[in-house]
């Protein structure tokens, strides 16, 4: 497509792909463009500016194509009227709603279908092997919210943070390259400003940095460490609207203008709790690991979670706690997790019934030792625990079965001539009636009434099952397909532009996929020694 669209003489120039990547958000900061931003950005994704700017240009380019062939699609008049009548064609019908639920006052269900039912079904009673376990938790934020944090440290981060965040500056810069002709440029861009000359003007001028120059050179925001050190102590040092002397990084020599000054309001009694929440956490940590090594030393030396406990006595005061049964495949607690779960059947679990090694959970904020406490071996449920959940179900099937053979018999009858209303006296059921119904926000029951094939005649009777098992026998009595005049002119542009649209996009994938079956592509693959192809 990047081939078939150069070719064709589109292209993009380096100013618009400036422009494109100083006005994109996410190399924004504070609404202003941040070079810090783009270049975290090139980082991340393994792109130099070169690079970045040269793939950039390419999906620019293949986007003039494809929107280039997009906007040559035309709807005719038939087409428009076409999906008109289909999209906004109404429908005028009658129902009947047969309750599933109605027919349940009429089944019974007997003693010996209960039996007979779980004779033939144990496979759906069986209840796999299952265990319970004793395990002792140690939690990583249990730990930090017991640990004592000094007010004075606190107060000293606090002092620290307010040092570094209170004073913002916006500044905007002009980048030479490094080289002969630096001194000279530098030389010149400073009598120029002494003149009179706006920086701005100057930096799309003269700056190398694609992606401040057209716009003044702006980088944004810093509080003192975002940007090199000799960069930042030059900034520091300058009045709003100032512009220092030249000042030399390792991306080339800037001059560098303070645009802005600003007092950022720090919520101070917010920053603090951040602030003893994190040195509760660094601390919390430590101990941490104290103990989770010295748990490691006694789940293998210990018989059972009481000997660990004690051994753990000195450090930290664990609770032995309970799981309910769990199977293999799930459990709650902690046995919602796959390596819990697998660690209980383990051999030396639940075989030898000796402590289990240290499980890490939750990312490693926490870990448990277990310990084998009871084992259910797979069972069939008896009778008496699932004769409740029996009956319902053939009560279900019954009811069911029932309002089908029901459901047939008035669905016959409405097709021999009966109406609806009629048949909802005598039968005492719900008979609805909706008229013009358009397809806008259609319910479940309309939705499947548009579905109804219309081609024998009117009316068209058919029946069909919802989602609850309640059963529906529909009329469609008269079927008004939409019409192009009778919608305002904002109405007909709209349905136009969708339609265009989707013409546009299968013109598109069709115009691509033609390119792509005419283009001489040669797929060479290098296969080593070793391999199975």
């Amino acid at each position: 497509i990047y081939t078939e669209a150069h070719s064709s003489g589109m292209g993009v120039s380096e100013a618009f792909i400036g422009q494109q990547i100083v006005s994109a958000p996410d190399f924004q900061i504070g609404g202003a463009f941040s070079e810090v931003a783009l270049r975290t950005y090139l980082a991340s994704v393994g792109h130099t500016a070169a690079s970045f700017v040269e793939a950039l240009s390419k999906d620019i380019v293949t986007s003039q194509l494809a929107q280039g062939i997009q906007a040559t699609t035309l709807v005719s008049d038939s087409e428009l009227a076409g999906l008109l009548s289909l999209t906004r064609e109404s429908r005028s019908y009658e129902y009947l709603r047969l309750s599933v639920a109605n027919q349940l006052a009429n089944v019974e269900v007997t003693d010996s279908e209960i039996q007979n039912y779980y004779d033939d079904n144990q496979d759906l009673f069986q209840l796999p092997e299952r265990v319970a376990v004793d395990f002792v938790e140690l939690d990583l934020e249990d730990l930090a919210s017991q640990v004592s944090v000094d007010d004075a440290e606190v107060s000293s981060r606090l002092a620290d943070f307010i040092a570094s965040q209170a004073v913002q500056r916006r500044v905007s810069h002009i980048q030479l390259d490094v080289g002969d002709a630096a001194p000279g440029l530098v030389e010149q861009i400073q009598v120029e400003l002494a003149e009179g000359a706006d920086f701005a003007d100057l930096a799309e001028r003269y700056s190398v940095d694609l992606g401040t120059a057209s716009n003044g050179g702006d980088l944004g925001y810093t509080n003192g460490s975002t940007f090199p050190v000799d960069f930042e102590a030059a900034a520091a040092a300058l009045a709003v609207g100032e512009v220092s002397g030249p000042v030399q990084t390792d991306a080339g020599i800037h001059l560098i203008k303070l645009t802005e000054l600003t007092q950022t309001e720090i919520d101070t009694e917010l920053e603090a709790s951040l602030i003893r929440a994190e040195l509760q956490r660094a601390r919390a940590d430590d101990q941490y690991q104290r103990i989770f090594d010295r748990m490691q030393e006694l789940a293998f030396s210990t018989d059972n979670l009481s000997q660990l406990q004690q051994g753990l006595a000195d450090l930290i005061n664990l609770d032995i706690q309970s799981t309910d049964a769990f199977s293999r495949d799930a459990g709650d607690g902690i046995a919602q997790s796959a390596q819990v779960r697998a660690i209980a059947y383990s051999d030396i679990v639940l075989l030898e019934q000796l402590n289990s090694e240290v499980i890490s959970l939750d990312n490693g904020s926490s870990a448990v030792v277990i310990h084998l406490q009871q084992r259910w071996p797979a069972e069939i449920q008896l009778l008496a625990e699932v004769r409740e959940q029996i009956a319902s179900t053939l009560s279900s099937q019954k009811a069911a079965d029932l309002l089908a053979a029901t459901a047939a018999s008035l669905l016959e009858e409405a097709r021999q001539g009966a109406t609806l209303e009629s048949i909802a006296r005598r039968e005492n059921i719900q008979w609805q009636v909706s008229l013009a119904q358009s397809r806008d926000s259609l319910d479940e029951i309309a939705r499947a009434v548009f579905e109804l094939p219309i081609n024998a005649g009117l009316p068209a009777i058919d029946g069909f099952s919802l989602a609850s098992g309640d059963y529906i026998i529909a009329r469609v009595n008269d079927v008004e397909p939409g019409r192009i005049q009778a919608l305002t002119e904002a109405q007909q542009g709209s349905a136009r532009l969708s339609l265009q649209q989707s013409l546009a996009s299968m013109e598109w994938a069709a115009y691509a996929n033609a390119l792509k079956n005419s283009a001489n592509i040669d797929i060479r693959v290098n296969l080593d020694e070793s391999s199975n192809l």
